[in-house]
C-alpha cells in the first residue's frame, strides 16, 4: 500500500482555521432502554482501554488515544500514516459534524452534490434544494424556528 499511496499532515488554513478531524465518535442513543444503554457504555469503556487501542493500531486502525499514538507497536506500513496523523493532531483540529442529525444531513448533501457533479442537476438549483433540505433537517432537530 505505501508504495502507491502517500500520507501527509493535514494542512492548516489561515490563522484560526484548522481542518476537521475524521475521527469517529461513539455515542449512546438517548432513547435506549437502561439495560442496553449500560451495556453500550460498558462496551465503549472497554473499546477505549489502552490494550484494545493497542490491538486496534497494530491491526491497522487509527487509535483515539494519544498514549497509543505516542508509542505505537505497529508495522512500518502503519507508521507511514500514523506519523502524519499524529503530527496533524498538533494543530488545533476541530471535530467534524457531530450532531444527532448528521446522518440525515450527510445523506442529503452527498446525494445532491453527486447529482450536481454528474450533471443531472444545475448547480444553482441543486444548491438551493440542498439549502432547503438542510434547513428542514435542522428545523426538525429543533435548532431553527
Amino acid at each position: 500500500m505505501t508504495d502507491s499511496i502517500g500520507f501527509a499532515m493535514l494542512p492548516g488554513g489561515p490563522a484560526g482555521v484548522t481542518p476537521a478531524s475524521g475521527t469517529w465518535t461513539l455515542a449512546i442513543p438517548a432513547d435506549l432502554p437502561d439495560e442496553r444503554a449500560a451495556a453500550a457504555a460498558d462496551f465503549l469503556a472497554w473499546l477505549g482501554e489502552k490494550s484494545q487501542q493497542d490491538t486496534f493500531a497494530a491491526e491497522g486502525g487509527i487509535p483515539n488515544r494519544r498514549d497509543v499514538l505516542a508509542a505505537p507497536d505497529v508495522s512500518a506500513e502503519a507508521e507511514t500514516y500514523l506519523t502524519p496523523y499524529t503530527e496533524s493532531l498538533e494543530q488545533d483540529l476541530r471535530p467534524s459534524i457531530r450532531y444527532t442529525f448528521a446522518t440525515a444531513m450527510l445523506e442529503v448533501t452527498e446525494q445532491t452534490l453527486a447529482a450536481i457533479t454528474a450533471g443531472d442537476v444545475e448547480p444553482k438549483a441543486g444548491m438551493d434544494s440542498l439549502q432547503d433540505d438542510l434547513a428542514g433537517i435542522v428545523r426538525e432537530a429543533g435548532l431553527l424556528s
